[in-house]
């Protein structure tokens, strides 16, 4: 099952519920209570992803965002949009960005 954490947005594969009183993923981990069958995919914002793109060296500009999105649409990225906008999982932007330069690592 997949869930959305209520405080960073991130997507969770989990099979249990988040508890109401965790104050986020972070202090989860810290803590060491997070269960084995729990997998955290934090969210880039697109001003993120751009900035992202940019750093990495393997483009000198990034796409557009109408372009970003189209490739969400495509499932070139992994992303959705949420309530506050569009956003890409940073595990698909990191695998897109080592399938277009490939002698990065």
């Amino acid at each position: 099952m997949k869930q959305l954490c209520p405080h960073c947005h991130a997507e969770i594969d989990i099979n249990l519920t988040i508890p109401e009183d965790a104050h986020s993923p972070v202090a989860m981990i810290e803590s060491d209570t997070l269960p084995e069958n729990v997998r955290i995919r934090p969210a880039l914002r697109m001003a993120e992803v751009e900035r992202v793109i940019v750093a990495s060296g393997a483009l000198r500009k990034s796409p557009s965002r109408q372009t970003l999105i189209r490739m969400i649409e495509r499932r070139e990225l992994d992303g959705k949009l949420m309530r506050f906008g569009w956003v890409v999982y940073e595990d698909s932007l990191e695998s897109w960005l080592a399938a277009i330069s490939p002698a990065r690592v």
